[in-house]
């Protein structure tokens, strides 16, 4: 199975699980999560989850050739939403986590952090060992296959995570021809902000 095709599976299944979710105005509680510290690049010291923040995870790998930087492009543009926002920018962040800590070094995720225009401060951009990350990834239910050095196929899911470290939301990652649903993610912040 070649990785456009690993992609499109592993894309069909997590999303007929999002579309399925009720209808009403309040969140759902998807799944609740364990805390967890990893290294954080650009900061240059040890993220901590455990900070009473609103969380929008995402998975990725600097060579992946199409799905992660659309992705991150798109998580670019929420990040200034929430800098242009001061109740957003006290409560929310963004969260990025390499799924190759073998070969994304700090240098390599930092020039790929900063071709986004991250901000350090809202967002974290993490490297952790391998059995960190294969510990968040299975507590995330991310699914990732390295099938060589260069290429990982992964499940394209993006996780909105409330202050009490459970999964309120799953959105579909970009690709070339959709972006991140940014209007429905920024909408769903605000419903968790404002208790419904």
């Amino acid at each position: 199975m070649n990785r456009r095709m690993m992609y499109l599976l592993l894309s069909s299944i997590l999303i007929t699980g999002w579309l399925i979710w009720p209808g009403d105005q309040s969140l759902p509680v998807l799944k609740t999560t364990q805390p967890f510290e990893m290294k954080s690049v650009l900061q240059e010291g040890h993220y901590s989850s455990h900070n009473g923040k609103i969380k929008i995870v995402a998975f990725f790998y600097t060579a992946c050739p199409d799905i992660c930087p659309f992705t991150m492009s798109d998580l670019s543009d929420v990040q200034t939403a929430v800098k242009e926002n001061p109740r957003l920018k006290e409560k929310v962040e963004l969260v990025s986590i390499t799924l190759d800590p073998e070969e994304d070094t700090a240098e390599r995720i930092t020039q790929y952090a900063e071709a986004f225009q991250a901000d350090p401060w809202i967002w974290h951009w993490l490297k952790g060992t391998a059995e960190e990350t294969d510990a968040v990834t299975k507590d995330y239910q991310m699914q990732s296959v390295k099938l060589d050095d260069q290429t990982i196929a992964h499940s394209t899911t993006l996780y909105m995570v409330d202050q009490q470290h459970q999964i309120r939301g799953m959105y579909p990652m970009a690709t070339q021809s959709a972006s991140v649903n940014k209007k429905q993610l920024l909408e769903d912040i605000q419903s968790l902000l404002d208790g419904s």
